[in-house]
């Protein structure tokens, strides 16, 4: 456990090289690398117990951490962001990075949803809208449409996907591209597609949403890993796609997936899940958790 402290979390985010929490007191700390200010305690000191960011306050309600900085909102609906600015990864329309909490430049109480990635950030609005801003791609893969606005811009402030509308329910954005649900059920992605991330058949990169080719309206929950995906179905069952080189789509292979495969595990009782670098992890409704892909380090936790 970590230092000092005992039950009293409720919500937590891990990103790179740095987690983010938030307890039951609506309070939010941070620790781990602090390269940026990506710990929102006004410093650039690495920490390895738990600090509160310079906001202090005791109305978070949900945290988000991605390559180098980190998103949160606030009960009353407002969105804060800090760490690496870089290419506008911030949404405050600079690129300078903030160890301390700023708000993204269109402001607002309406905020709902936040995911950040290693590249961009989204956010979805109590109206349904879907923002994303950042940077379009990187690291040897170009600019690849991260932020699904049809263009491949850098965005430092947020901007909204060509496809619009206010009927936007879920979001998870991965290593330069980003995948969204709406509220009739539909899943659609977007940016970087060198692995077949995006589940359209193809290894093409698309700067506008696109939909998996396994279509549908049945869709209930989605997670962007660095370059595999995985959502589960209303009907529970879990399909993954993408790279697939660590056996981190968990289907009995390290062969690349570029549309939707089920789990060998298969089963109709999955109810949440997480994609990291090159694992998986997932939940099922008989409370059981399960995890596959790489594990150099242990980080299946299975000795």
């Amino acid at each position: 456990q970590v230092v000092g402290f005992a039950n009293t979390w409720s919500k937590i985010a891990c990103g790179w090289y740095h987690t983010a929490a938030i307890k039951t007191d609506g309070t939010i700390w941070t620790w781990g690398n602090n390269d940026s200010g990506r710990l929102g305690d006004n410093s650039t000191v690495y920490r390895s117990s738990p600090v509160q960011t310079v906001a202090f306050g005791t109305n978070w309600s949900s945290v988000a951490c991605g390559y180098r900085h980190t998103g949160a909102i606030k009960t009353d609906g407002t969105l804060w962001t800090w760490g690496y600015g870089n290419n506008g990864y911030l949404g405050d329309n600079t690129t300078v990075s903030k160890s301390s909490p700023v708000q993204t430049v269109t402001g607002g109480n309406n905020w709902s949803i936040v995911s950040c990635g290693y590249y961009h950030t989204a956010a979805i609005k109590t109206d349904g809208t879907l923002w994303l801003w950042g940077k379009q791609g990187g690291l040897g893969g170009g600019n690849n449409g991260g932020l699904g606005d049809n263009t491949t811009t850098n965005r430092s402030s947020p901007v909204q996907t060509v496809t619009g509308g206010n009927n936007w329910s879920k979001v998870s954005v991965g290593f330069s591209y980003s995948a969204a649900i709406k509220t009739d059920g539909t899943l659609w992605l977007w940016g970087r597609n060198s692995y077949g991330q995006i589940g359209d058949n193809t290894t093409i990169h698309r700067s506008s949403p696109v939909q998996t080719i396994a279509g549908g309206n049945n869709w209930n929950f989605v997670a962007c890993g660095n370059y595999q995906t995985a959502a589960i179905k209303t009907d529970g069952t879990l399909w993954v796609w993408g790279r697939n080189n660590a056996g981190q789509l968990g289907d009995n292979t390290t062969t690349n997936r570029s549309s939707p495969v089920q789990t060998i595990a298969t089963g109709n009782n999955w109810t949440k899940i997480s994609c990291s670098k090159d694992q998986t992890a997932a939940i099922k409704s008989d409370g059981t958790l399960w995890l596959w892909g790489s594990n150099g380090n242990g980080e299946l936790g299975d000795n």
